[in-house]
């Protein structure tokens, strides 16, 4: 999928923090490379980089606006969560969110 100036513009706000840097380089990706990226970086990442990355995945698909993009931002956050459960054994919740 290519990116459009609007979504460059959130994934740029991202793109300050490692987990946002991720988030946007998963985008860019095909969907089954993206899933084996997800995968790979939540059975190798601490716990804190995890953390920072469900904050991060959850604050860039709210800001989304292109439903397309949002999609695809909420399917690999929900692999995201499954994934996170596979790892620690248990569902870890989610991340206190508020709108900018």
């Amino acid at each position: 999928m290519e990116t459009t100036t609007s979504q460059n513009l959130i994934l740029g706000v991202a793109d300050n923090t490692i987990a946002g840097r991720k988030v946007s380089e998963w985008v860019k990706l095909s969907q089954q490379q993206a899933l084996d990226a997800i995968r790979e970086y939540v059975f190798h990442g601490g716990s804190e980089l995890i953390d920072s990355l469900d904050a991060t995945f959850m604050y860039i698909a709210a800001l989304q606006t292109i439903p397309e993009m949002k999609v695809q931002l909420l399917q690999h956050y929900a692999y995201f969560k499954i994934i996170e459960f596979k790892r620690f054994g248990v569902f870890r919740g989610f991340p206190p969110f508020q709108l900018p």
